[in-house]
């Protein structure tokens, strides 16, 4: 292996650490558990991808999810509000 190969790899390690580090940021402010990798694997495109990525509010998917079963007739109105209360505290 020469020395320019070396050199190389050493970039493409580090680059990829910090698209990592990059796109882990911004994913950990916009609740996406796996924004690091998106970095790590794809660099710039990763970073584009994260950042292209609607922040996730778990509590109000699981409202949101409340709501159609509601709707759905799968709960009762009160399980409903129960599970509202739980999410809006």
């Amino acid at each position: 292996m020469s020395d320019s190969s070396i050199y190389l790899l050493i970039f493409l390690v580090i680059s990829s650490f910090v698209f990592g580090l990059i796109t882990g940021s911004m994913g950990e402010k916009k609740g996406i558990r796996d924004g690091f990798w998106w970095g790590f694997f794809l660099g710039i495109i990763g970073v584009i991808i994260v950042s292209m990525q609607k922040p996730k509010n778990e509590k109000l998917d699981k409202l949101r999810k409340a709501k159609e079963k509601l709707d759905l007739q799968l709960i009762t109105q009160q399980e409903y509000n129960v599970i509202k209360e739980q999410h809006l505290q």
